[in-house]
This record gives structure tokens, C-alpha cells and sequence, in this order.
């Protein structure tokens, strides 16, 4: 009976961590502008969006699909910093 709970908790500390990892690895960029709507129905968004550099240099800029209501002056919490979105024609 009392493994049970210890496992219960260790599920919670294991799942606390990641999430810690999770945030730890957020990258915040400022929507500069909306590119063009995609996707066969047009639920995907492509978007101009800017990184600050760590180093305090000028910001990257890139462009990324973002799914859901998003306009300029949006900011967004990206995963991953490094992939960029193909620029549609």
C-alpha cells in the first residue's frame, strides 16, 4: 500500500522536472508581422517574428507557422529557436 503512494510522488517529481526542463528551454519572440494564411483550409498562420539575442546584437528574425489566432504585436513561447517555417509563394 505504501509503494503505491511513493510512486504517485515520484510520477509528480518526475513530471515537475520536466516541466522546469520545458521552461528552462523557452524562447519569446514578438510577432513582427503576418505573412500569409496556409494549410488546405487556412488554419495555419505564417508569421514574421523576432528573437532577441542573448549577446544584446540585433535580433533574429525568422518566420514560423503558428496555428490558432495570432496578430502583430503577439508574443510566443517557441520550444525550439534554431527551424524555420519555408516561406510560402
Amino acid at each position: 500500500m505504501s509503494k503505491k503512494g511513493t510512486q504517485g510522488k515520484k510520477k509528480k517529481a518526475e513530471e515537475e522536472e520536466k516541466e522546469i526542463d520545458l521552461e528552462a528551454n523557452l524562447v519569446h519572440a514578438k510577432v513582427l508581422g503576418i505573412v500569409m494564411r496556409t494549410g488546405a483550409r487556412g488554419q495555419v498562420t505564417q508569421v514574421k517574428v523576432s528573437i532577441p539575442d542573448p549577446t544584446g546584437n540585433k535580433p533574429r528574425i525568422l518566420y514560423r507557422n503558428v496555428a490558432g489566432p495570432v496578430k502583430k504585436g503577439d508574443f510566443l513561447c517557441l520550444l525550439e529557436s534554431e527551424r524555420e517555417a519555408r516561406r510560402l509563394r
